[in-house]
């Protein structure tokens, strides 16, 4: 089940929903042995995905709904990543650049999704 944060993100830690997502979406890692985290793109929504090998295994997705125009929630959850980080820098910081990069990659899909149709 989805959850609200803040004005486009939505959070689910929802193993099952999560799985069920990366199936259809072909997106299914090979491997459940490591950390992993990938980003998907469907139409103007961002997922940021990612799961965690700990003893109790954990899977949390975010969801940005037409996620290039809204550039705060992303760098809210830049902050709440930055927290995260500091209490164990090598599970959270792949996660942390991973949305960095999007951030950086936002104005090009922002001009993309209003350019003209031919």
């Amino acid at each position: 089940m989805e959850k609200h944060l803040f004005q486009n993100l939505f959070v689910s830690n929802s193993a099952v929903d999560i799985l069920d997502f990366l199936a259809d979406h072909e997106l299914t890692p090979r491997s459940f042995e490591k950390n992993w985290v990938l980003t998907h793109l469907d139409n103007r929504d961002l997922f940021l995905i990612f799961f965690i090998k700990k003893e109790k295994d954990e899977f949390i997705s975010f969801r940005f709904n037409d996620f290039s125009q809204y550039p705060e929630s992303m760098e809210y959850l830049n902050e709440i990543l930055n927290g995260w980080v500091q209490s164990d820098y090598f599970t959270y910081k792949p996660i942390q650049q991973k949305l960095e990069h999007m951030i950086h990659m936002r104005p090009v899909f922002e001009a993309f999704h209003k350019a003209p149709s031919p």
